[in-house]
Protein backbone atom coordinates (compact mmCIF):
# COMPACT_ATOMS: atom_id res chain seq x y z
CA UNK A 1 0.00 0.00 0.00
CA UNK A 2 3.08 2.46 0.61
CA UNK A 3 4.25 1.63 -2.87
CA UNK A 4 7.17 -1.07 -1.65
CA UNK A 5 5.71 -3.80 -3.14
CA UNK A 6 9.60 -4.73 -4.65
CA UNK A 7 10.51 -5.83 -1.47
CA UNK A 8 8.02 -8.17 -0.59
CA UNK A 9 6.46 -11.11 -1.86
CA UNK A 10 3.87 -10.97 -4.95
CA UNK A 11 0.46 -11.33 -2.68
CA UNK A 12 -0.94 -13.16 -5.86
CA UNK A 13 1.95 -15.36 -6.68
CA UNK A 14 2.05 -16.51 -3.09
CA UNK A 15 -1.08 -17.00 -2.31
CA UNK A 16 -1.77 -19.27 -5.49
CA UNK A 17 1.57 -21.03 -4.51
CA UNK A 18 -0.14 -21.91 -0.50
CA UNK A 19 -3.35 -22.40 -2.17
CA UNK A 20 -2.49 -24.91 -4.57
CA UNK A 21 0.25 -26.76 -3.16
CA UNK A 22 -0.11 -26.38 0.76
CA UNK A 23 -3.33 -26.53 1.10
CA UNK A 24 -3.88 -29.83 -1.04
CA UNK A 25 -1.20 -31.08 0.79
CA UNK A 26 -2.59 -30.71 4.30
CA UNK A 27 -6.21 -32.22 2.92
CA UNK A 28 -4.51 -35.42 0.94
CA UNK A 29 -2.01 -35.76 3.44
CA UNK A 30 -3.35 -35.54 6.74
CA UNK A 31 -7.19 -36.53 5.07
CA UNK A 32 -6.30 -39.35 2.71
CA UNK A 33 -8.52 -41.90 1.77
CA UNK A 34 -6.38 -44.61 3.76
CA UNK A 35 -8.00 -44.66 6.97
CA UNK A 36 -5.83 -47.54 7.98
CA UNK A 37 -7.01 -50.85 9.51
CA UNK A 38 -9.94 -51.56 11.29
CA UNK A 39 -9.13 -51.66 15.12
CA UNK A 40 -11.24 -53.37 18.09
CA UNK A 41 -9.97 -53.21 21.28
CA UNK A 42 -6.15 -51.74 19.63
CA UNK A 43 -6.15 -54.75 17.82
CA UNK A 44 -6.62 -55.16 14.01
CA UNK A 45 -8.43 -58.26 12.54
CA UNK A 46 -4.73 -59.74 11.97
CA UNK A 47 -3.80 -59.71 15.19
CA UNK A 48 -7.33 -60.77 16.39
CA UNK A 49 -6.89 -63.95 13.77
CA UNK A 50 -3.53 -65.11 15.27
CA UNK A 51 -4.40 -65.25 18.71
CA UNK A 52 -4.38 -68.79 20.51
CA UNK A 53 -8.02 -70.03 21.95
CA UNK A 54 -7.04 -68.40 25.39
CA UNK A 55 -5.94 -65.10 24.55
CA UNK A 56 -9.39 -65.23 21.88
CA UNK A 57 -11.77 -66.19 24.79
CA UNK A 58 -10.36 -63.33 27.28
CA UNK A 59 -10.47 -60.91 24.19
CA UNK A 60 -13.70 -61.59 23.33
CA UNK A 61 -15.15 -62.25 26.64
CA UNK A 62 -14.07 -58.36 27.24
CA UNK A 63 -15.69 -56.95 24.02
CA UNK A 64 -18.88 -57.86 25.55
CA UNK A 65 -18.68 -56.62 28.80
CA UNK A 66 -17.80 -53.18 27.52
CA UNK A 67 -21.16 -53.54 25.24
CA UNK A 68 -22.95 -54.17 28.79
CA UNK A 69 -23.55 -57.75 27.71
CA UNK A 70 -22.35 -61.19 29.46
CA UNK A 71 -18.80 -60.93 29.66
CA UNK A 72 -19.17 -64.38 28.13
CA UNK A 73 -16.40 -65.79 24.93
CA UNK A 74 -17.41 -65.15 21.66
CA UNK A 75 -16.83 -68.30 19.07
CA UNK A 76 -15.01 -67.25 15.81
CA UNK A 77 -18.13 -66.85 13.93
CA UNK A 78 -19.96 -64.84 16.74
CA UNK A 79 -16.84 -62.49 16.50
CA UNK A 80 -17.02 -62.20 12.80
CA UNK A 81 -20.60 -61.08 12.76
CA UNK A 82 -19.90 -58.68 15.66
CA UNK A 83 -17.02 -56.97 13.15
CA UNK A 84 -19.95 -56.96 10.36
CA UNK A 85 -22.05 -55.40 12.44
CA UNK A 86 -19.25 -52.38 13.01
CA UNK A 87 -18.21 -52.31 8.93
CA UNK A 88 -21.76 -52.84 6.94
CA UNK A 89 -25.27 -51.41 7.41
CA UNK A 90 -28.11 -51.15 5.23
CA UNK A 91 -26.68 -48.26 3.45
CA UNK A 92 -27.55 -44.43 3.77
CA UNK A 93 -31.56 -43.55 3.78
CA UNK A 94 -33.72 -40.08 4.14
CA UNK A 95 -35.92 -40.36 7.35
CA UNK A 96 -38.97 -40.27 5.53
CA UNK A 97 -37.97 -42.65 2.67
CA UNK A 98 -38.37 -45.86 3.47
CA UNK A 99 -38.36 -48.14 0.41
CA UNK A 100 -36.43 -51.60 -0.65
CA UNK A 101 -35.41 -50.42 -3.83
CA UNK A 102 -36.55 -47.70 -6.75
CA UNK A 103 -38.82 -49.71 -8.28
CA UNK A 104 -40.92 -49.69 -4.95
CA UNK A 105 -40.32 -46.25 -4.23
CA UNK A 106 -41.62 -45.79 -8.24
CA UNK A 107 -44.45 -47.61 -7.55
CA UNK A 108 -45.30 -45.73 -4.85
CA UNK A 109 -45.43 -42.56 -6.41
CA UNK A 110 -47.57 -44.02 -9.03
CA UNK A 111 -50.44 -44.93 -6.89
CA UNK A 112 -50.27 -41.39 -4.74
CA UNK A 113 -48.77 -42.26 -1.94
CA UNK A 114 -45.53 -40.06 -2.51
CA UNK A 115 -45.44 -36.90 -4.02
CA UNK A 116 -41.74 -35.44 -3.96
CA UNK A 117 -41.03 -32.52 -6.40
CA UNK A 118 -38.02 -33.21 -8.99
CA UNK A 119 -35.38 -32.23 -6.80
CA UNK A 120 -36.12 -34.94 -3.90
CA UNK A 121 -36.94 -37.63 -7.12
CA UNK A 122 -33.30 -37.14 -8.03
CA UNK A 123 -31.84 -37.22 -4.65
CA UNK A 124 -34.03 -40.31 -3.67
CA UNK A 125 -32.81 -41.90 -6.77
CA UNK A 126 -29.24 -41.33 -6.09
CA UNK A 127 -29.27 -42.63 -2.70
CA UNK A 128 -30.74 -46.19 -3.88
CA UNK A 129 -27.96 -46.02 -6.53
CA UNK A 130 -25.11 -45.58 -4.04
CA UNK A 131 -26.88 -48.44 -1.94
CA UNK A 132 -26.37 -50.57 -4.79
CA UNK A 133 -22.96 -49.63 -5.83
CA UNK A 134 -21.07 -49.90 -2.18
CA UNK A 135 -23.82 -52.79 -1.40
CA UNK A 136 -25.08 -51.27 1.43
CA UNK A 137 -21.94 -51.17 2.98
CA UNK A 138 -22.04 -47.40 5.00
CA UNK A 139 -18.58 -47.43 5.89
CA UNK A 140 -17.41 -47.59 2.24
CA UNK A 141 -20.26 -44.74 1.10
CA UNK A 142 -19.09 -42.31 3.75
CA UNK A 143 -15.48 -43.15 3.00
CA UNK A 144 -16.06 -42.65 -1.27
CA UNK A 145 -17.87 -39.36 0.31
CA UNK A 146 -14.97 -37.68 2.09
CA UNK A 147 -12.70 -38.53 -0.73
CA UNK A 148 -15.08 -37.02 -3.23
CA UNK A 149 -15.35 -33.95 -0.76
CA UNK A 150 -11.81 -33.70 -0.50
CA UNK A 151 -10.97 -33.67 -4.07
CA UNK A 152 -13.46 -31.28 -4.97
CA UNK A 153 -12.83 -29.36 -2.54
CA UNK A 154 -8.72 -28.59 -2.46
CA UNK A 155 -8.41 -27.36 -5.99
CA UNK A 156 -11.22 -24.68 -5.40
CA UNK A 157 -10.07 -23.25 -2.35
CA UNK A 158 -8.35 -20.34 -3.95
CA UNK A 159 -11.35 -19.23 -5.61
CA UNK A 160 -12.82 -18.78 -1.91
CA UNK A 161 -11.18 -15.21 -1.51
CA UNK A 162 -12.98 -13.35 -3.88
CA UNK A 163 -16.42 -14.09 -1.25
CA UNK A 164 -14.43 -12.12 1.59
CA UNK A 165 -13.71 -9.27 -0.06
CA UNK A 166 -17.79 -7.53 -0.10
CA UNK A 167 -17.11 -8.21 3.81
CA UNK A 168 -13.93 -7.05 4.37
CA UNK A 169 -15.00 -3.64 1.88
CA UNK A 170 -17.04 -2.61 5.05
CA UNK A 171 -13.89 -0.92 6.35
CA UNK A 172 -14.12 1.46 3.67
CA UNK A 173 -17.27 3.17 5.85
CA UNK A 174 -15.57 5.99 8.29
CA UNK A 175 -12.21 6.23 8.56
CA UNK A 176 -10.88 3.65 5.62
CA UNK A 177 -12.37 5.57 2.48
CA UNK A 178 -8.86 6.14 0.97
CA UNK A 179 -9.08 2.01 0.70
CA UNK A 180 -10.49 0.46 -2.96
CA UNK A 181 -11.26 -3.01 -3.50
CA UNK A 182 -8.33 -4.30 -4.95
CA UNK A 183 -6.64 -3.05 -1.46
CA UNK A 184 -8.58 -5.16 0.52
CA UNK A 185 -7.88 -8.06 -2.03
CA UNK A 186 -4.44 -7.84 -0.83
CA UNK A 187 -4.98 -8.44 2.57
CA UNK A 188 -7.27 -10.89 2.45
CA UNK A 189 -4.52 -12.33 -0.03
CA UNK A 190 -1.79 -12.26 3.20
CA UNK A 191 -4.24 -13.24 5.95
CA UNK A 192 -4.73 -16.50 3.95
CA UNK A 193 -1.36 -17.46 2.84
CA UNK A 194 -0.59 -17.21 6.53
CA UNK A 195 -4.08 -18.97 7.03
CA UNK A 196 -2.51 -21.95 5.68
CA UNK A 197 0.94 -22.29 6.45
CA UNK A 198 -0.12 -22.16 9.71
CA UNK A 199 -3.02 -25.12 9.42
CA UNK A 200 -0.11 -27.00 8.01
CA UNK A 201 1.48 -26.43 11.21
CA UNK A 202 -1.46 -27.15 13.23
CA UNK A 203 -2.47 -30.69 11.67
CA UNK A 204 1.30 -31.95 12.07
CA UNK A 205 1.34 -30.77 15.88
CA UNK A 206 -2.39 -32.45 15.62
CA UNK A 207 -0.97 -35.70 14.30
CA UNK A 208 2.04 -35.63 16.41
CA UNK A 209 0.01 -35.53 19.46
CA UNK A 210 -2.41 -38.46 18.84
CA UNK A 211 1.11 -40.54 18.50
CA UNK A 212 2.67 -38.94 21.52
CA UNK A 213 -0.14 -37.38 23.70
CA UNK A 214 1.77 -34.67 24.94
CA UNK A 215 -0.03 -31.81 27.28
CA UNK A 216 2.37 -29.40 26.25
CA UNK A 217 1.10 -30.14 22.01
CA UNK A 218 -2.38 -29.44 23.02
CA UNK A 219 -1.46 -26.29 25.11
CA UNK A 220 0.76 -25.22 21.45
CA UNK A 221 -2.52 -26.57 19.08
CA UNK A 222 -5.04 -24.56 21.67
CA UNK A 223 -2.71 -21.41 21.29
CA UNK A 224 -2.26 -21.11 17.87
CA UNK A 225 -5.74 -21.39 17.10
CA UNK A 226 -5.69 -18.70 19.32
CA UNK A 227 -3.57 -16.61 17.53
CA UNK A 228 -4.64 -17.16 14.15
CA UNK A 229 -7.85 -15.15 15.30
CA UNK A 230 -5.57 -12.31 17.21
CA UNK A 231 -3.30 -12.01 13.68
CA UNK A 232 -6.15 -11.28 12.21
CA UNK A 233 -7.62 -8.92 14.54
CA UNK A 234 -4.44 -6.85 15.30
CA UNK A 235 -3.83 -7.07 11.12
CA UNK A 236 -6.96 -5.01 10.33
CA UNK A 237 -5.78 -2.64 13.24
CA UNK A 238 -2.43 -1.65 12.09
CA UNK A 239 -4.02 -1.91 8.02
CA UNK A 240 -6.99 0.04 8.31
CA UNK A 241 -5.77 2.41 11.40
CA UNK A 242 -9.49 2.67 13.27
CA UNK A 243 -9.91 2.04 16.75
CA UNK A 244 -9.81 -1.15 18.73
CA UNK A 245 -13.57 -1.09 19.77
CA UNK A 246 -14.77 -0.06 16.54
CA UNK A 247 -12.35 -2.85 14.88
CA UNK A 248 -13.25 -5.47 17.32
CA UNK A 249 -17.14 -5.15 16.22
CA UNK A 250 -16.09 -5.21 12.33
CA UNK A 251 -13.69 -8.02 12.80
CA UNK A 252 -16.75 -10.03 14.71
CA UNK A 253 -19.05 -8.91 11.45
CA UNK A 254 -16.70 -10.10 9.15
CA UNK A 255 -16.20 -13.25 10.70
CA UNK A 256 -19.70 -14.23 11.11
CA UNK A 257 -20.36 -12.91 7.33
CA UNK A 258 -17.49 -14.82 5.96
CA UNK A 259 -18.82 -18.39 8.08
CA UNK A 260 -22.14 -18.38 6.87
CA UNK A 261 -20.63 -17.76 2.94
CA UNK A 262 -18.01 -20.72 4.00
CA UNK A 263 -20.52 -22.77 5.58
CA UNK A 264 -23.05 -22.52 2.48
CA UNK A 265 -20.19 -23.03 -0.20
CA UNK A 266 -18.97 -26.14 1.82
CA UNK A 267 -22.77 -27.82 1.63
CA UNK A 268 -22.56 -26.99 -2.23
CA UNK A 269 -19.22 -29.57 -2.27
CA UNK A 270 -20.73 -31.81 -0.03
CA UNK A 271 -23.98 -31.80 -2.14
CA UNK A 272 -21.59 -32.04 -5.52
CA UNK A 273 -19.35 -34.66 -4.08
CA UNK A 274 -22.53 -36.56 -3.03
CA UNK A 275 -24.05 -37.16 -6.51
CA UNK A 276 -20.17 -37.32 -8.04
CA UNK A 277 -19.76 -40.70 -6.14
Amino acid sequence: MRSRRASYLNPVRMYVFTSAHIFPVILFVFYSDDAGPLKINGKTLTEVAGMDSARFAGFTANINKEDDKPAVPMTRKQFQDYVDTLTFSSGIHFKDVNFRSRATYDSARASGARKDNWISRQVIYKVFAINEKYHGNAAEIFTALRSALVHSFAPNAVYFTPFDGPFIKSYSISGASSFYYVSHGIFSLHFYIFVFITMLFLFCIGRLNSYLQWSALSFIFGLTIFWLFAYEYIAMKRFYGQGWIKTLVKFILVNLLFSVVIGLLFLVFILFSFFKI
